[in-house]
């Protein structure tokens, strides 16, 4: 039986799974609750490690997958959509390759890197990655360091690296390596669900690059680009993410590519 921890909210019948992303938890979809349809359940998960999760027995995508395939069939979803959150994507796509039978009749990436930029492979280097890394989410000096860095992709009212003070950074560290590991956009050439993408206009160079490759393997996939919104597009633009995510077929939810 899994130990993932989650919250539903909403009681109505079309359902949706929210995965969010590095070095998040459940609550990364909280800002979704207000504008959440009278006929829509939300079930936010914690990742393992994550939130109220426990951490898995050991870290590779396969057993984090199975551990999945145990909470859907505990929740009994007949159907449902995935909400993949940045690196959240990325885990329900590698759900949909590692287990095609589940009942998963659409995936919705946010913000989701089609590929590792070498920001996030610098971490990973031997011997100096790990240092590298700890010296800047580990203490209160690198993380406003990084924050200050990344003040274009946000706006005044969120914090990218705020998350790393309320909890482990060994955790996020391991799900570096997983991700690095899964490879890039081409591992998932044979998922047959449809996909829909969203980004925010202020978000990391490598998201952007990433649309155009996500669309060649899913050329039907609808494109949204969040005005005004950086890389943490959840919190910054939750009324138009909200309508995309839950009513594409809104006149609201219109999409357009980069």
């Amino acid at each position: 039986m899994t130990d993932w921890s989650y919250r539903s909210y909403g009681s109505g019948p079309r359902i949706f799974v929210g995965l969010h992303g590095w070095n998040g938890n459940r609550h990364s979809f909280d800002s979704l609750l207000p504008f959440l349809p009278d006929d829509v359940t939300l079930i936010a998960l914690d990742l393992p490690g994550y939130g109220e999760s426990k951490r898995p027995a050991q870290w590779h995508a396969s057993g984090i997958m199975d551990a999945f395939g145990e909470q859907v069939a505990s929740l009994q979803l007949t159907s449902f959509t995935i909400i993949g959150n940045c690196s959240g994507g990325l885990l329900g796509m590698w759900l949909l390759k590692d287990q095609p039978t589940l009942p998963v009749e659409r995936i919705v990436l946010i913000d989701t890197f089609g590929f590792m930029p070498w920001y996030f492979q610098i971490f990973l280097a031997p011997f100096a990655g790990p240092l590298f890394y700890y010296s800047t989410f580990a203490n209160p000096v690198g993380r406003w360091l990084t924050n200050r860095s990344l003040q274009r992709m946000q706006n005044h009212n969120t914090d990218m690296t705020k998350s790393f003070s309320q909890a482990p950074v060994s955790v996020p560290f391991h799900y570096l390596r997983l991700f690095r590991d899964m490879g890039d956009y081409r591992s998932f050439q044979h998922v047959q669900t449809p996909v829909d993408l969203a980004y925010g206009e202020h978000t990391f160079g490598a998201v952007k690059q990433s649309i155009p490759m996500w669309k060649t393997l899913w050329p039907d996939a609808n494109v949204l680009e969040l005005q005004g919104a950086g890389h943490l597009s959840v919190q910054e633009a939750p009324e138009p993410l909200s309508r995309f995510v839950f009513d594409p077929s809104s006149p609201d939810s219109s999409a357009s590519l980069p």
